[in-house]
């Protein structure tokens, strides 16, 4: 599930390589919902069920979607969406989610859907203590937006190896615009970012791919500008020069489980 135009083209980068077929289905087609409809979707008759109907894995991308200031509708039609597509079984990811302030009328729905659910990543400790304290958390691991860390903690910082993952030969770096809170100009937002994957390299001993924050022209433009400027280390890499990119275990950050799948 993909917002716009140009998430399609990041995906396009990623999956270069891969022998699958990936459909798309853009955010605004989500926004209606009617008793008629919703019956013809859970009956397996509207147009996502055949759309989704060969593939074998979903990863469904999302961003604050998952917040307490989304509205009902959101709510129940995405978590009707997960079920429907475990029902009908797929594996199913969520990546790259905020999640928090579960609203109590929804919360029973929410830890049955994302129970049921291959694997969650959140981009924030926030995201998964909220999950922790609703119920899930076999399926439920950290992705890679420094931002939301509590990096003043020295605890934190000798801690960034184990919580990246481990098991991975690289590291990600998702460039988040709440940096830019630590930031007086656009040249010190962008230092500050060069010096942040620089001290990765450091600390995790492991290479470190960069992706943009959204898949907005404005994002790319920056992750351009970023490269420019540390263009010597041959330990970053970026998601605009697609002959560096490990395929969809970068983007996803998915475990072992997703691996074996493909």
């Amino acid at each position: 599930h993909v917002k716009n135009i140009s998430a399609k083209k990041t995906l396009d980068i990623v999956l270069n390589g891969l022998n699958i077929d990936i459909d798309y289905r853009y955010y605004n087609e989500w926004e209606w919902l009617s008793k008629e409809k919703l019956f013809g979707y859970i009956k397996g008759k509207s147009k996502i069920e055949k759309l989704l109907y060969d593939c074998n894995i979903v990863v469904y991308l999302g961003g604050d979607h998952f917040l307490g200031v989304s509205k009902w509708f959101l709510w129940l039609f995405t978590c009707m969406d997960l079920l429907c597509l475990k029902r009908s079984g797929k594996q199913v990811y969520l990546v790259s989610q905020s999640m928090a302030h579960f609203p109590n009328y929804i919360r029973p729905l929410i830890k049955f859907a994302f129970n049921k659910l291959d694997r969650i990543y959140c981009r924030d400790t926030m995201s998964i203590e909220e999950l922790k304290r609703l119920g899930v958390t076999d399926n439920v691991s950290l992705s890679s937006d420094l931002a939301f860390l509590p990096l003043h903690s020295e605890k934190e910082l000798k801690n960034i190896n184990k919580r990246m993952g481990k098991s991975f030969n690289y590291t990600t770096f998702t460039i988040s615009d709440l940096w830019r809170l630590y930031s007086e100009s656009e040249n010190e937002f962008l230092n500050k970012i060069c010096k942040i994957l620089k001290g990765m390299c450091n600390i995790t001993g492991l290479p470190v791919y960069v992706l943009s924050h959204s898949c907005t022209n404005s994002e790319y433009y920056i992750l351009e500008r970023i490269k420019k400027s540390i263009k010597d280390n041959n330990d970053i890499k970026f998601l605009a020069n697609s002959k560096n990119i490990p395929p969809l275990e970068l983007f996803c950050r998915l475990t072992e489980s997703l691996d074996q799948a493909i």
